[in-house]
């Protein structure tokens, strides 16, 4: 593949990449060879990161100056909104913004275009300061495709306007490590969270906050046997078999590409557990469990913060079948649950609905989590379990956590049969 050495093109390529192939932006970057210096690296990733996030109010702003906007071809889609956000966003110079933009049309075999697109920039550099006034006055309009903020206002109507705060920056990035590590920056609020700019140690592992605290709610619980049935990329697993007093770790997950990568992780971390591939089902029967996590696939609606891609990947809440998977992996990871012992069922999203009703038998535990949650940490409780609040350093997190009750043993004075289970004695 050819290699790339402009970082604009490196941009809108990447951005072709998410949404022919519905990726995420670190996948997307991975299918090409950039053959550029680190700012320039690092501006290609302000492009694509900033322009997602604030696609919306971009492409309204767009639409003003182009009644036929839906009719052009979306390489030219992608060359406006990045010269859009550069001239709103940056302190590019308006000429050299233009100017980049016009020669992506002719690297892109669109020139019959040049001239539309420096007239609409033009027009949009003379309302700069007026939309970034707009944006500060009003973020939801920008940052949310209309469909997901009439969703916020309908089921969080006093905490959407604060969220969307925080969405207006990138967010801050956490990690932890395999070893010590001296002159860091830490969390106050979890015990192993780091803030670093160095992450190509093989000890780091680079996993939010949010993701940390739903690891320290399960460790709170000192599981003897775990399963992670939902377990690539692995980050959940690795912080718990790092982190925890396992007797047996088991890992599972039915995406080999993921698996794999997972293994290389597994291995860069020099940690040690049972890897195994296919569907939750794929378990015997009578493998029982102190604690099952249920990562669930999701919408990940929860994570727009570092990923604001899934706004322009994502065209309503989930529905059909995501939900009726996430019902289905949870009863049959309930089965694997041993009597007296627990199920945490979380995702990376804010939706209730794909927070699905506990297997009959289930019983939720509150208490649990308020003592396993960490000090401070932005969660609030809800009908089904708890939501942990987006925000510039958290991600978006609901959940619950469900107890099965021990099997319950009877006493009738000094009968020999005073110790066997109740079912056995009705049975008789």
């Amino acid at each position: 593949m050819r290699r790339i050495d402009n970082p604009r093109e490196l941009a809108i390529l990447c951005m072709r990449e998410v949404e022919d192939k519905h990726l995420l932006i670190p996948d997307a970057m991975m299918r090409y060879t950039p053959a550029l210096s680190a700012a320039d690296l690092q501006l290609c990733h302000e492009l694509v990161y900033g322009t997602y996030r604030f696609w919306p109010g971009l492409e309204a702003v767009l639409r003003q100056f182009l009644p036929k906007y839906e009719t052009l071809p979306a390489v030219i889609h992608r060359i406006l909104l990045v010269g859009a956000y550069q001239l709103v966003h940056t302190r590019i110079p308006d000429y050299a913004v233009i100017h980049e933009s016009v020669q992506l049309c002719v690297s892109q075999k669109v020139r019959g275009l040049k001239g539309l697109v420096n007239a609409v920039l033009r027009k949009v550099a003379t309302q700069k300061e007026t939309l970034a006034q707009g944006i500060q006055a009003d973020p939801a309009n920008w940052l949310l495709p209309e469909w997901w903020k009439n969703w916020l206002v309908r089921h969080f109507p006093s905490r959407y306007q604060g969220w969307c705060t925080s969405w207006l920056e990138r967010p801050t990035h956490a990690a932890w490590s395999t070893k010590p590590m001296k002159s860091v920056k830490t969390s106050e609020i979890l015990p192993h969270a780091i803030f670093v700019d160095e992450t190509s140690k093989p000890s780091i592992y680079i996993q939010n906050e949010s993701s940390q605290a739903i690891c320290e709610l399960a460790l709170s619980l000192k599981p003897k046997r775990f399963w992670d049935c939902c377990a690539a990329p692995g980050g959940k697993s690795f912080y718990i078999n790092h982190f925890g007093h396992l007797e047996r770790h088991l890992a599972s997950d039915p995406d080999h590409h993921r698996l794999v990568r997972m293994r290389d992780n597994l291995h860069r971390l020099d940690l040690a557990m049972e890897l195994r591939e296919g569907e939750v089902s794929s378990v015997a029967k009578d493998e029982q469990f102190d604690l099952v996590l249920v990562d669930a696939p999701c919408s990940a609606m929860g994570i727009v913060g570092r990923h604001p891609e899934l706004k322009q990947l994502r065209s309503g809440p989930a529905e059909g079948q995501l939900l009726d998977q996430q019902k289905a992996i949870l009863e049959t990871a309930w089965l694997h649950v041993k009597p007296g012992g627990h199920l945490l069922y979380a995702v990376c999203t804010l939706d209730p609905a794909e927070v699905p009703e506990p297997p009959e038998g289930a019983e939720r535990d509150l208490s649990a989590i308020r003592v396993g949650f960490p000090a401070e940490l932005p969660w609030v409780e809800t009908e089904k379990g708890f939501l942990i609040e987006p925000g510039l350093r958290f991600d978006g997190f609901q959940g619950m956590l469900l107890a099965k009750p021990a099997i319950e043993l009877i006493s009738d004075g000094d009968d020999e049969d005073a110790y066997l289970p109740e079912i056995s004695r009705e049975e008789e």
